[in-house]
């Protein structure tokens, strides 16, 4: 707890041009060559105001990479550090990526575009973590410096689908499917009534 408030002290900017943060995403979604930092000292950032775009390479994304088909073009990040109006160092901004999933039906792969938006608290104790207000995700960290792209890999994964499917005309897995209505079957208790019964 000391630590953190400690910390809190420090001069920082609070977040009022809601017009930047919308700017700020957009350009996430535009082509980046400059390579993301991976390691970050994020309450220094939040305490410059600064935002950060580029891209994150796939060799720093092992476990993303485990869990897609196959890869295709880097992810892209724009993200914006800042001290909100009640003193919590805040990253927000957004994440995408272009992934190839194996659909579940045909077993071919297929193209999912990814998104998701980041809204963190850098924290410094755990123990803070419950208090924090809904809005916001912690990013836990142990020391000054943090490893930026294990925390945007750990986002993208919360963001896959359990379970992908190509549209329906583009799904090799239903083209040997008829969509036909099933026949109905009789009513059991119809059946007993139609019945007669004769006592020997």
């Amino acid at each position: 707890m000391v630590a953190v408030w400690a910390v809190r002290e420090m001069t920082c900017f609070s977040l009022t041009d809601q017009d930047h943060i919308h700017r700020m995403r957009a350009m996430s979604a535009a082509p980046h060559c400059k390579a993301l930092p991976q390691w970050v000292i994020p309450l220094k950032l939040a305490a410059q105001g600064a935002t950060l775009t580029g891209v994150v390479p796939w060799k720093n994304l092992d476990r993303l990479g485990e869990a897609v088909a196959a890869v295709s073009d880097p992810v892209q990040a724009g993200l914006r550090f800042f001290c909100d109006d009640s003193g919590y160092r805040v990253v927000e901004g957004r994440l995408d990526a272009t992934l190839q999933l194996e659909c579940q039906r045909c077993l071919r792969n297929m193209t999912w575009r990814l998104s998701a938006e980041v809204n963190w608290v850098v924290e410094l104790d755990e123990s803070n973590v419950s208090r924090l207000p809904k809005r916001y995700d912690p990013w836990l960290i142990v020391e000054q410096e943090a490893n930026l792209h294990a925390a945007i890999e750990e986002e993208l994964l919360l963001a896959m689908p359990i379970v992908a499917y190509h549209e329906p005309e583009d799904c090799q897995g239903l083209k040997g499917y008829s969509t036909g209505r099933a026949p109905e079957r009789a009513n059991a208790f119809e059946v007993l009534r139609s019945m007669s019964w004769s006592k020997e």
